[in-house]
């Protein structure tokens, strides 16, 4: 059991390895900097920075307010665009699909929607903290919140999520109600 809980660590440092790399380009002798944090199936550390963007680009899945960047201060900003450039059509597709799955769900979405235009439309608004929900609707609201290009993270107590704006920020172009299919029309 020990094992498995040193796994997790060394798996979640591997993750991060990638993610914080040294300010500028690494020179020759400093690609070792990048390969002490620990990781196993990483590039090889002698890869040019464009390669590695390509990489951090396809490995990048989530967008939980993650430090993606080479300047912490930029970070946030950086990620979401490359989460946003990367994966909205999946975002798009994965929105389309929720909503015509159920009642429920798009009813939820339908929700999480319109409290993210009130936000991103209100200037005098910088966050809004939704209710307490279960991990699956914290889930949407972070799928949604990536889509608009906002920041979104767990509260302390880990049951409420906290959106932000963003420079990077966006009234999407359609509404959620245009992926509706007709024959769930009736049940908005």
């Amino acid at each position: 059991q020990s094992q498995s809980k040193v796994k997790l660590l060394v798996r979640s440092h591997a993750v991060r390895e990638e993610t914080s790399p040294p300010p500028d380009p690494p020179l020759s002798p400093q690609p070792s900097a990048i390969s002490n944090t620990g990781g196993s199936n990483q590039q090889p550390t002698n890869t040019t920075p464009g390669l590695r963007v390509r990489h951090k680009l396809r490995r990048e899945g989530s967008s939980q307010g993650s430090t993606d960047s080479w300047e912490p201060t930029l970070s946030r900003g950086n990620s979401r665009e490359q989460y946003d450039s990367s994966n909205t059509v999946d975002l798009q597709q994965f929105i389309a699909e929720t909503l015509n799955r159920n009642y429920k769900d798009r009813l939820l979405l339908l929700k999480i929607e319109s409290e993210l235009l009130n936000l991103a439309k209100d200037p005098k608004k910088a966050f809004h903290k939704f209710a307490q929900m279960s991990s699956y609707q914290r889930m949407l609201v972070h799928r949604v919140a990536a889509y608009f290009g906002m920041e979104h993270n767990v509260d302390p107590t880990g049951s409420s999520v906290i959106v932000n704006i963003t420079k990077a920020t966006r009234v999407p172009d359609r509404r959620f109600r245009d992926f509706v299919r007709s024959d769930h029309e009736r049940f908005m």
